[in-house]
């Protein structure tokens, strides 16, 4: 990366002590602070937000409920300034891991999403959205003022069976100025071909097959003119047995 991530968005969190440990195995040099508590989902996943206290103070933090019948994951809402002015500038984040695709209904997704965005200022939203950005949910993102960070590759983030697919993505607002990209980070594995073996899920079925995720980590370099672009991570299904 060259340097330290501003920001590293977690989808799937366990529990408290699963992310402790995520921290004491990352570069000693990360000195991050995180964002988590524990969520009503019944599969105990959770999101959680890693941070550079070095280069950012959290100002404001929500966590949001999905404001659903069945208990689902809340969504994380952050306001961040920088630390120095020379580092950055503020910025609203939403971090969001959407209703499965067991819910073949995109407006349970699009419904959830709504209620966190209600009278919010969220600058750029990021997360495993359980939608292609292509589909009705992507539409109605950009009727709400937002554009999508565009991706490098044409390949996908996400693996199941033998096919590739876009579930995670990020949206900028287009009522700032910012601007960014997107970077899948593929671990060596091959993307020119639609064959994805290598790639295990934790659990599938309910069953556990002992793979670390059926997701890619997607990187984000978000800028604006005259100052150092964020980078924003994303992983997902960060679980142990």
């Amino acid at each position: 990366m060259g340097r330290v991530p501003d920001f590293i968005g977690l989808c799937e969190i366990e529990n408290t002590q699963v992310l402790d440990d995520l921290i004491l195995r990352l570069p000693w040099e990360w000195d991050l602070w995180a964002c988590h508590q524990d969520s009503p989902d019944l599969r105990g996943i959770d999101v959680a937000v890693l941070y550079n206290h070095e280069a950012w103070r959290l100002d404001s933090l929500e966590f949001i409920p999905a404001g659903m019948d069945q208990p689902s994951r809340d969504a994380i809402w952050t306001r961040f300034n920088p630390v120095t002015d020379v580092h950055g500038w503020p910025i609203d984040l939403l971090w969001m891991h959407l209703p499965s695709l067991r819910q073949p209904d995109e407006r349970i997704r699009k419904a959830v999403l709504d209620h966190a965005l209600a009278e919010r200022t969220v600058e750029l939203l990021l997360g495993d959205l359980n939608s292609h950005p292509d589909g009705p949910l992507g539409v109605w993102m950009v009727a709400q003022g937002f554009q999508r960070v565009p991706g490098r590759g044409d390949w996908g983030t996400y693996a199941f069976g033998s096919k590739w697919s876009f579930l995670d993505h990020g949206w900028l607002s287009t009522r700032t100025s910012l601007a960014g990209r997107m970077e899948p980070i593929p671990f060596g594995i091959s993307t020119k071909t639609a064959r994805i073996p290598s790639i295990k899920p934790t659990f599938y079925a309910g069953n556990y097959y002992g793979g670390a995720s059926d997701h890619l980590p997607v990187m984000y370099h978000i800028w604006n003119t005259g100052a150092l672009p964020y980078i924003y991570t994303s992983y997902n299904n960060t679980i142990v047995p």
